[in-house]
Protein backbone atom coordinates (compact mmCIF):
# COMPACT_ATOMS: atom_id res chain seq x y z
CA UNK A 1 0.00 0.00 0.00
CA UNK A 2 2.72 2.52 0.79
CA UNK A 3 4.27 1.83 -2.64
CA UNK A 4 0.84 2.18 -4.26
CA UNK A 5 0.24 5.38 -2.31
CA UNK A 6 3.51 6.81 -3.47
CA UNK A 7 2.66 5.90 -7.05
CA UNK A 8 -0.73 7.57 -6.77
CA UNK A 9 0.91 10.72 -5.43
CA UNK A 10 3.41 10.63 -8.28
CA UNK A 11 0.59 10.25 -10.78
CA UNK A 12 -1.24 13.20 -9.26
CA UNK A 13 1.92 15.34 -9.38
CA UNK A 14 2.49 14.47 -13.03
CA UNK A 15 -1.15 15.18 -13.84
CA UNK A 16 -1.02 18.58 -12.17
CA UNK A 17 2.25 19.36 -13.94
CA UNK A 18 0.65 18.37 -17.23
CA UNK A 19 -2.14 20.85 -16.64
CA UNK A 20 0.06 23.69 -15.46
CA UNK A 21 2.89 23.60 -18.00
CA UNK A 22 0.75 23.88 -21.12
CA UNK A 23 -1.13 26.80 -19.52
CA UNK A 24 2.16 28.58 -18.79
CA UNK A 25 3.26 27.95 -22.35
CA UNK A 26 -0.08 29.26 -23.52
CA UNK A 27 0.57 32.68 -22.00
CA UNK A 28 4.01 32.75 -23.65
CA UNK A 29 2.72 32.03 -27.16
CA UNK A 30 3.32 34.56 -29.91
CA UNK A 31 0.36 36.64 -31.05
CA UNK A 32 0.09 37.19 -34.80
CA UNK A 33 -2.06 39.34 -37.03
CA UNK A 34 -2.90 37.77 -40.38
CA UNK A 35 -4.12 40.10 -43.13
CA UNK A 36 -6.03 38.62 -46.04
CA UNK A 37 -7.97 39.93 -49.01
CA UNK A 38 -11.72 39.45 -49.31
CA UNK A 39 -11.10 36.20 -51.21
CA UNK A 40 -8.87 34.81 -48.45
CA UNK A 41 -5.48 35.37 -50.06
CA UNK A 42 -2.63 36.81 -47.91
CA UNK A 43 -1.86 40.51 -48.32
CA UNK A 44 1.89 41.04 -48.22
CA UNK A 45 3.47 44.29 -46.97
CA UNK A 46 0.27 45.61 -45.40
CA UNK A 47 0.81 48.30 -42.76
CA UNK A 48 -0.28 47.20 -39.28
CA UNK A 49 -0.21 49.99 -36.70
CA UNK A 50 -0.98 49.51 -33.02
CA UNK A 51 -2.07 52.58 -31.07
CA UNK A 52 0.95 54.70 -30.16
CA UNK A 53 3.42 52.68 -32.24
CA UNK A 54 5.07 53.00 -35.64
CA UNK A 55 3.68 50.81 -38.45
CA UNK A 56 4.91 47.30 -39.03
CA UNK A 57 4.44 45.38 -42.27
CA UNK A 58 3.18 41.89 -42.96
CA UNK A 59 5.47 39.33 -44.54
CA UNK A 60 4.72 37.42 -47.74
CA UNK A 61 2.31 35.22 -45.78
CA UNK A 62 0.34 38.30 -44.78
CA UNK A 63 1.45 37.95 -41.15
CA UNK A 64 3.09 40.21 -38.59
CA UNK A 65 4.21 38.98 -35.16
CA UNK A 66 3.21 41.07 -32.15
CA UNK A 67 5.09 39.15 -29.47
CA UNK A 68 3.90 37.12 -26.50
CA UNK A 69 2.83 40.17 -24.48
CA UNK A 70 0.14 41.23 -26.96
CA UNK A 71 -3.00 40.10 -25.13
CA UNK A 72 -6.42 41.54 -24.53
CA UNK A 73 -8.04 44.01 -26.92
CA UNK A 74 -5.75 45.95 -29.25
CA UNK A 75 -6.67 48.92 -31.42
CA UNK A 76 -5.23 48.40 -34.90
CA UNK A 77 -5.03 50.40 -38.10
CA UNK A 78 -4.42 48.19 -41.15
CA UNK A 79 -3.68 49.69 -44.57
CA UNK A 80 -2.49 48.55 -47.97
CA UNK A 81 -2.69 50.57 -51.14
CA UNK A 82 -5.38 49.06 -53.34
CA UNK A 83 -7.52 48.03 -50.34
CA UNK A 84 -9.96 49.77 -48.06
CA UNK A 85 -8.22 50.64 -44.76
CA UNK A 86 -9.52 48.99 -41.60
CA UNK A 87 -9.49 50.59 -38.17
CA UNK A 88 -10.88 48.95 -35.05
CA UNK A 89 -10.36 46.63 -32.08
CA UNK A 90 -8.88 43.16 -32.28
CA UNK A 91 -9.29 40.82 -29.31
CA UNK A 92 -6.61 38.33 -28.23
CA UNK A 93 -7.84 35.99 -25.50
CA UNK A 94 -5.81 33.39 -23.64
CA UNK A 95 -6.45 30.85 -26.40
CA UNK A 96 -6.52 33.24 -29.37
CA UNK A 97 -3.07 33.60 -30.91
CA UNK A 98 -3.96 34.70 -34.45
CA UNK A 99 -6.06 37.76 -35.19
CA UNK A 100 -7.51 37.74 -38.70
CA UNK A 101 -8.04 41.01 -40.57
CA UNK A 102 -9.80 40.92 -43.96
CA UNK A 103 -9.29 43.84 -46.34
CA UNK A 104 -11.62 44.67 -49.21
CA UNK A 105 -9.98 45.31 -52.54
CA UNK A 106 -10.76 48.56 -54.32
CA UNK A 107 -10.32 49.38 -58.00
CA UNK A 108 -7.15 51.43 -58.00
CA UNK A 109 -3.73 51.27 -59.65
CA UNK A 110 -0.46 52.03 -57.87
CA UNK A 111 3.20 52.07 -58.86
CA UNK A 112 2.08 51.62 -62.51
CA UNK A 113 1.20 47.98 -61.69
CA UNK A 114 -2.00 46.47 -60.39
CA UNK A 115 -1.90 45.65 -56.69
CA UNK A 116 -2.21 41.91 -56.06
CA UNK A 117 -2.60 39.82 -52.93
CA UNK A 118 0.91 38.40 -53.05
CA UNK A 119 4.21 40.25 -53.12
CA UNK A 120 4.71 39.34 -56.80
CA UNK A 121 3.32 42.66 -58.04
CA UNK A 122 5.72 44.77 -55.98
CA UNK A 123 8.30 46.65 -58.09
CA UNK A 124 11.88 45.43 -57.72
CA UNK A 125 13.12 48.64 -56.10
CA UNK A 126 10.46 48.44 -53.39
CA UNK A 127 11.16 44.77 -52.74
CA UNK A 128 14.57 45.73 -51.35
CA UNK A 129 12.89 48.42 -49.23
CA UNK A 130 10.44 45.90 -47.76
CA UNK A 131 13.18 43.32 -47.15
CA UNK A 132 15.17 45.85 -45.14
CA UNK A 133 12.07 46.88 -43.20
CA UNK A 134 11.21 43.26 -42.37
CA UNK A 135 14.80 42.74 -41.19
CA UNK A 136 14.42 45.79 -38.96
CA UNK A 137 11.30 44.24 -37.42
CA UNK A 138 13.37 41.18 -36.60
CA UNK A 139 15.87 43.38 -34.76
CA UNK A 140 18.45 43.72 -37.56
CA UNK A 141 19.57 47.28 -38.31
CA UNK A 142 18.29 50.62 -37.11
CA UNK A 143 16.67 52.30 -40.09
CA UNK A 144 13.47 54.34 -40.09
CA UNK A 145 11.00 53.36 -42.81
CA UNK A 146 8.09 55.25 -44.32
CA UNK A 147 5.90 52.97 -46.41
CA UNK A 148 3.77 54.00 -49.41
CA UNK A 149 0.73 53.86 -47.12
CA UNK A 150 2.33 56.31 -44.68
CA UNK A 151 3.38 58.64 -47.49
CA UNK A 152 -0.15 58.53 -48.90
CA UNK A 153 -1.68 59.13 -45.47
CA UNK A 154 0.44 62.23 -44.80
CA UNK A 155 -0.78 63.95 -47.99
CA UNK A 156 1.88 66.69 -47.90
CA UNK A 157 2.71 69.31 -50.52
CA UNK A 158 6.51 69.30 -50.08
CA UNK A 159 8.99 66.43 -50.05
CA UNK A 160 10.73 67.77 -46.95
CA UNK A 161 7.41 67.66 -45.06
CA UNK A 162 7.70 63.86 -45.20
CA UNK A 163 10.81 64.14 -43.04
CA UNK A 164 9.21 66.26 -40.33
CA UNK A 165 9.43 64.61 -36.91
CA UNK A 166 11.68 61.72 -37.97
CA UNK A 167 14.46 60.88 -35.53
CA UNK A 168 17.96 61.60 -36.73
CA UNK A 169 17.04 64.43 -39.13
CA UNK A 170 17.36 68.15 -38.51
CA UNK A 171 15.71 70.32 -41.16
CA UNK A 172 17.50 73.64 -41.71
CA UNK A 173 17.18 76.62 -44.07
CA UNK A 174 19.68 78.05 -46.54
CA UNK A 175 20.16 81.80 -47.07
CA UNK A 176 17.31 81.80 -49.60
CA UNK A 177 14.98 79.90 -47.28
CA UNK A 178 15.27 76.50 -48.99
CA UNK A 179 14.99 73.49 -46.67
CA UNK A 180 17.89 71.05 -46.35
CA UNK A 181 18.30 67.83 -44.37
CA UNK A 182 21.10 67.75 -41.80
CA UNK A 183 22.09 65.15 -39.25
CA UNK A 184 20.48 65.30 -35.81
CA UNK A 185 23.14 67.68 -34.47
CA UNK A 186 22.76 69.99 -37.47
CA UNK A 187 26.49 69.80 -38.12
CA UNK A 188 26.62 68.17 -41.57
CA UNK A 189 24.43 67.30 -44.53
CA UNK A 190 22.98 63.82 -44.87
CA UNK A 191 23.67 61.88 -48.05
CA UNK A 192 20.63 61.71 -50.34
CA UNK A 193 19.73 58.83 -52.65
CA UNK A 194 16.90 58.88 -55.18
CA UNK A 195 16.04 55.45 -56.56
CA UNK A 196 19.43 54.19 -55.43
CA UNK A 197 21.48 56.96 -57.07
CA UNK A 198 23.38 59.55 -55.06
CA UNK A 199 22.29 63.15 -55.60
CA UNK A 200 24.86 65.94 -55.64
CA UNK A 201 24.37 69.68 -55.10
CA UNK A 202 24.97 72.14 -57.93
CA UNK A 203 28.56 72.59 -56.78
CA UNK A 204 29.24 68.86 -57.02
CA UNK A 205 29.58 66.00 -54.57
CA UNK A 206 33.30 66.48 -54.01
CA UNK A 207 33.21 70.04 -52.74
CA UNK A 208 34.89 70.13 -49.35
CA UNK A 209 35.22 66.36 -49.05
CA UNK A 210 38.49 65.79 -47.22
CA UNK A 211 38.94 62.29 -48.63
CA UNK A 212 37.87 63.14 -52.17
CA UNK A 213 34.82 60.90 -51.85
CA UNK A 214 31.36 62.29 -52.27
CA UNK A 215 28.98 62.54 -49.40
CA UNK A 216 26.29 64.88 -50.53
CA UNK A 217 27.09 68.42 -49.58
CA UNK A 218 29.46 70.91 -48.05
CA UNK A 219 29.09 73.71 -45.56
CA UNK A 220 32.04 75.84 -44.65
CA UNK A 221 32.96 79.42 -43.88
CA UNK A 222 35.94 78.99 -46.23
CA UNK A 223 34.99 77.15 -49.48
CA UNK A 224 36.94 73.97 -50.05
CA UNK A 225 38.40 73.84 -46.54
CA UNK A 226 36.98 70.69 -44.96
CA UNK A 227 33.47 71.86 -45.75
CA UNK A 228 31.90 68.39 -45.77
CA UNK A 229 32.24 67.97 -42.01
CA UNK A 230 32.49 71.54 -40.82
CA UNK A 231 31.52 72.01 -37.19
CA UNK A 232 31.82 75.82 -37.37
CA UNK A 233 28.89 77.15 -35.31
CA UNK A 234 29.00 80.43 -37.24
CA UNK A 235 27.75 78.66 -40.37
CA UNK A 236 24.01 78.73 -39.73
CA UNK A 237 22.64 79.48 -43.21
CA UNK A 238 24.69 77.90 -46.01
CA UNK A 239 24.44 78.79 -49.69
CA UNK A 240 22.03 76.92 -51.96
CA UNK A 241 24.70 75.60 -54.32
CA UNK A 242 26.35 73.68 -51.48
CA UNK A 243 23.30 71.61 -50.65
CA UNK A 244 20.78 69.19 -52.13
CA UNK A 245 17.49 71.12 -52.23
CA UNK A 246 14.97 68.35 -51.73
CA UNK A 247 11.82 70.30 -52.54
CA UNK A 248 13.29 71.39 -55.88
CA UNK A 249 14.40 67.83 -56.53
CA UNK A 250 11.24 65.88 -55.72
CA UNK A 251 7.50 66.36 -55.91
CA UNK A 252 5.82 64.53 -53.01
CA UNK A 253 3.41 62.84 -55.45
CA UNK A 254 6.44 61.12 -56.99
CA UNK A 255 7.62 59.64 -53.70
CA UNK A 256 6.66 56.03 -53.07
CA UNK A 257 8.69 55.32 -49.92
CA UNK A 258 11.43 56.75 -47.72
CA UNK A 259 14.09 55.19 -45.52
CA UNK A 260 16.40 57.03 -43.13
CA UNK A 261 19.64 55.96 -41.46
CA UNK A 262 20.74 58.57 -38.88
CA UNK A 263 24.32 57.22 -38.68
CA UNK A 264 26.65 56.00 -41.38
CA UNK A 265 27.46 52.83 -39.44
CA UNK A 266 23.79 51.77 -39.54
CA UNK A 267 23.45 51.83 -43.34
CA UNK A 268 22.97 48.31 -44.80
CA UNK A 269 25.38 47.22 -47.56
CA UNK A 270 22.47 46.72 -49.97
CA UNK A 271 22.20 50.51 -50.36
CA UNK A 272 24.76 52.03 -52.73
CA UNK A 273 26.71 54.84 -51.09
CA UNK A 274 30.34 55.90 -50.92
CA UNK A 275 30.38 58.31 -48.00
CA UNK A 276 27.41 58.63 -45.69
CA UNK A 277 29.09 59.25 -42.36
CA UNK A 278 26.52 61.95 -41.60
CA UNK A 279 23.61 59.62 -42.25
CA UNK A 280 21.50 58.75 -45.28
CA UNK A 281 18.04 59.51 -46.68
CA UNK A 282 16.83 57.24 -49.49
CA UNK A 283 13.78 58.25 -51.53
CA UNK A 284 12.05 55.73 -53.76
CA UNK A 285 9.87 57.21 -56.50
CA UNK A 286 7.32 55.95 -58.98
CA UNK A 287 4.29 57.56 -57.43
CA UNK A 288 1.47 55.98 -55.46
CA UNK A 289 -1.31 56.61 -58.00
CA UNK A 290 -1.56 56.05 -61.70
CA UNK A 291 -1.61 59.26 -63.80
Amino acid sequence: MPRCHRNVVSCVVLLVAGLVVPRSALFAQQRTIRVTSDDGQPVAYANVTLAGERPRITNEKGEVDLGASARGTLTVDVRRLGYEPLYGDLAFGDTVTVGRVPLRRIARRMFTVTITDSSGGVPAFLRGFYERMLARQRGIGSGIYMTPEEVDKRSVNMATALLQGLNGISLRHTTSGKIIAMNSEGTCQMTVLVDGHRVCPVGGCNIGSPSGSSGGVATSATPGAGARRSRNPSVSQPNDDQYVLLDALLNPTEVAAVEVYPRGASIPPSLPTVDASCGLIAFWTGGRKAP
